[in-house]
Parts: C-alpha cells; structure tokens; sequence
C-alpha cells in the first residue's frame, strides 16, 4: 500500500476526480478507455501510468483481471465523507 496523501499531479487529480464521480454517479469505476478518453489521450499507456501512480501514493488500489477493477482506498472513501461536508473531497485529501 503506497502512502497516503501525497501531492498529485494534475492528471492524477483529474483521474482521481472523474473516477471518483464516475463511482459517485453509476456505481461502477469508469473503464481505462473512458478514462482515456475524458483525459485526451490516444494512448492507454498513459492511462496505466497515472493509475499506478495513484496506486502507489495510496489513493486506489488496482486488482489484476478486473474490467472495471479501480477502487478507492479506505482513505479516499473516508474522505469522500469528509469531504462532503466541505466545498470538495480534494480539499480533505490534501488537508488530512
């Protein structure tokens, strides 16, 4: 398990919003093309690398053999909570 609240980038920030509206809306994780495609990137390369970075510093956890296998870490989960208690889940994130 990585470490928890370690600054993202720009793109890891934008994956890590739409996956969590994406749970938030239908239920379900977006698939690694949707990802993709809400991203601007040709290439789902890219995608796996911002994932595994987010998985690293402790934000989801990836699951081999999974369709739609991105969840949020406990933390994540916990701060979503939090979170909707102020303007943005983002903003608890980054001020654990």
């Amino acid at each position: 398990m990585g470490i928890y609240c370690l600054p993202l980038t720009d793109n890891q920030e934008k994956a890590l919003r739409y996956i969590v509206t994406m749970i938030n809306i239908k239920g379900f994780p977006p698939t690694l093309s949707e990802i993709g495609r809400h991203m601007g990137f040709r290439n789902l390369g890219s995608v796996f690398s911002i994932l595994r970075s987010l998985e690293k510093k402790g934000y989801i956890l990836k699951p081999k053999g999974k369709h739609r296998g991105i969840e949020l870490t406990e933390l994540v989960q916990r701060k979503m909570i939090a979170g909707s208690r102020r303007s943005s889940i983002f903003y608890s994130l980054h001020h654990y």
